[in-house]
């Protein structure tokens, strides 16, 4: 009546090895995600509910709960041509990229209203059913370079005036030495 069972132990050895590397890597990404610098949300097509949203995603809407919530809602009045794009990379398969979309957002109640601009990749998910179902969002906030790409345009045009001024005034400077010149 004894069974040797050391096979089966064996197997559920690994089993449960195997169980605490799966959940060591989903720590380690779970911590990625929460600690990364660059915003993500994961959403569930086709009504773009959000499943997945990380503290720099959160950032992004402050003071809005976004996580159940649907894309539409959150965006508001800017969500359709946004909407397209998400409806599009489900469709196609492609990933679609917004590059330096502004935002008005409030950082803090009671705060005025300002101007962002955010970079984001939208990148389909193939569900079980072999077909993208959900859209990965990574975002990142781009306003001090596009506010330092405008102080250089400005500082740029400033010199640019500059050098013609001083060009035009060595032409006159030219001339009337030429005529000083030739008066002699």
């Amino acid at each position: 009546w004894l069974r040797d069972i050391t096979a089966r132990r064996q197997t559920e050895m690994q089993r449960e090895g195997l169980l605490r590397e799966i959940q060591a890597e989903r720590q380690i990404l779970s911590e990625i995600i929460e600690k990364s610098p660059v915003a993500i949300s994961v959403l569930r097509a086709p009504d773009f509910i959000y499943e997945l949203v990380n503290p720099a995603f959160q950032a992004l809407a402050p003071g809005k709960q976004i996580l159940g919530r649907r894309f539409s809602e959150i965006w508001g009045d800017v969500s359709d041509p946004p909407v397209a794009g998400l409806e599009s990379a489900i469709s196609t398969g492609r990933a679609f990229d917004a590059i330096d979309r502004h935002h008005t957002i409030q950082r803090e109640p009671g705060a005025p209203p300002e101007t962002i601009f955010v970079t984001s990749s939208w990148i389909p998910l193939i569900g079980p059913s072999g077909s993208p179902d959900r859209i990965l969002t990574l975002a990142v906030e781009t306003t001090e370079r596009k506010q330092a790409e405008e102080q250089l345009r400005t500082i740029n045009a400033t010199l640019a005036a500059e050098l013609e001024e001083r060009t035009r005034a060595e032409r006159e400077i030219r001339a009337l030495s030429a005529r000083l010149i030739n008066a002699q």
